[in-house]
């Protein structure tokens, strides 16, 4: 049987090591997508293919077009910002949590 104290710094600690594991998924994220931009990149001077994009990503209205491998996806600003609001609390809990733990 464990006290409080050893199980809030269990809590504690497995809060932490799930921050890593976003932060670093994110990371990868991040570096996915430049690498595929300079892959695209590359391919439209060597190649001079003006016409077949890897990533390319326009806005029409309120829908954007992102088209990714030659596929063509069109998303709703509605859906991006439900999107955007879902990742934009937490990461504002997170901001106003940072002080505390410096302290």
């Amino acid at each position: 049987m464990e006290s409080r104290l050893e199980r809030y710094l269990k809590e504690k600690e497995f809060k932490k090591k799930r921050r890593r594991k976003v932060f670093f998924i994110l990371v990868l994220i991040g570096i996915l997508f430049i690498s595929i931009l300079v892959v695209d990149g590359t391919l439209s001077n060597y190649l001079e293919l003006s016409d077949i994009n890897v990533f390319n990503y326009e806005l029409e209205e309120s829908t954007y077009k992102i088209e990714l491998f030659g596929h063509e996806y069109k998303i709703k600003q509605d859906l991006i910002n439900k999107i955007f609001n879902g990742i934009k609390n937490p990461i504002l809990r997170i901001k106003n949590y940072v002080p505390d733990i410096i302290k």
